[in-house]
């Protein structure tokens, strides 16, 4: 199933461009979401803590590539 996230970021720097994320997620997971109401924003931050621990298993030089490539989508803190 595909959740589409839309404007999922509030930055002045992207403010007049419309982003859209599309992200792909188990028939079950997505139930899950539908069934329990989870709002986009829980949602928006279950997505960040996931990306948090796929990121803490990548190279520092790979960390920092992602991060020049997509500021706007990963912000690792």
């Amino acid at each position: 199933m595909i959740i589409d996230i839309i404007n999922p970021l509030r930055n002045k720097s992207y403010e007049k461009e419309k982003r859209e994320i599309s992200l792909e997620v188990s028939s079950d997971y997505y139930n899950y979401l539908k069934d329990n109401f989870i709002s986009v924003s829980e949602f928006s931050r279950d997505l960040k803590e996931m990306i948090k621990e796929l990121m803490s298993y990548l190279s520092e030089v790979s960390r920092n590539k992602i991060r020049e490539k997509y500021p706007h989508i990963v912000r690792i803190s």
